[in-house]
């Protein structure tokens, strides 16, 4: 499918739910236990049924988020990763594509593809991890969906880079896949300036990858990057560290307090991001 189907109004406000394992781990949940398994989907039922009204897009892993895709709104798009979800990531290597998922299952699931890019300019597999994704791009231009990049900017030698450090690494990378991909998920660029650096570099629409501690902190940056040119936003587990609180050692998850949370907080949240985006993105 096409990027139109993930924005509304051309603007986006996608929801990410495919780490399940992440979110299994943060509700305390064994995933290889097949009752809990049952118990994962059941939260991500209640997630899905609960945002995605007021989300442009989810992105659901093949597996548990695509089997509960009737509690879907009708009008929300669907992102599909093409790496197996869960598995560990080495970001030196090439990423790992499922060997049973791919470009053409996620265009029969009328899908936009996404791929998770750890990347540098700087590292010894730039060149491959181009090439890798510039044949992705092609055969989903054959199969007539757009692909979405996340865009995971890392140190290869380890250190942490400073502010000025990760822009222009960001910078050039931008440089280097635009291209190669329909949309560009990015983490927080840090300023006003380096967010419309990144906008006056891209004839392509992006979006920031909302991640902080704090919900106000979520706020902030999503305003200051629709304000210097992001379309929109990618939120995940960052939405809810409350479903944390709501595991119980004896008895199990509090599904009635989980279902309540998702209805009233986590859906006020959801409800004003896109208020956010709607009043800045034009």
């Amino acid at each position: 499918m096409k990027l139109k189907t993930l924005q509304q109004q051309g603007r986006y406000g996608l929801l990410d739910l495919h780490q399940v394992s992440s979110l299994a781990e943060w509700l305390g949940l064994e995933i290889s236990i097949p009752s809990n398994q049952a118990v994962l989907k059941a939260v991500v039922a209640e997630l899905i049924d609960s945002l995605s009204p007021h989300a442009s897009g989810l992105v659901l892993d093949p597996d548990i988020g695509l089997s509960q895709i009737r509690q879907k709104s009708s009008s929300t798009g669907l992102l599909l990763p093409l790496q197996v979800t869960g598995a560990e990531v080495d970001p030196l290597a090439l990423p790992t594509l499922s060997p049973d998922w791919g470009v053409e299952q996620i265009a029969n699931n009328y899908g936009v593809a996404m791929i998770e890019l750890f990347y540098n300019p700087a590292e010894p597999e730039a060149l491959l991890k181009k090439q890798m994704v510039a044949e992705l791009m092609d055969y989903c231009r054959y199969l007539q969906i757009d692909l979405a990049i996340r865009l995971r900017l890392f140190s290869p030698t380890g250190e942490i880079l400073d502010a000025d450090a990760f822009q222009a690494a960001q910078i050039q990378a931008l440089q280097e896949l635009r291209t190669i991909c329909h949309l560009l998920v990015l983490d927080n660029p840090g300023t006003v300036l380096a967010a419309a650096t990144i906008t006056a570099e891209l004839d392509i629409p992006w979006l920031v990858w909302l991640e902080a501690p704090k919900y106000d902190q979520l706020k902030d940056q999503l305003r200051t990057c629709v304000e210097s040119g992001a379309r929109g936003y990618m939120v995940g587990s960052n939405l809810w560290p409350e479903l944390g609180n709501l595991r119980r050692k004896d008895t199990g998850l509090d599904m009635a307090a989980i279902k309540e949370l998702c209805q009233t907080t986590l859906r006020d949240r959801m409800i004003e991001l896109t208020r956010i985006v709607a009043e800045e993105v034009v």
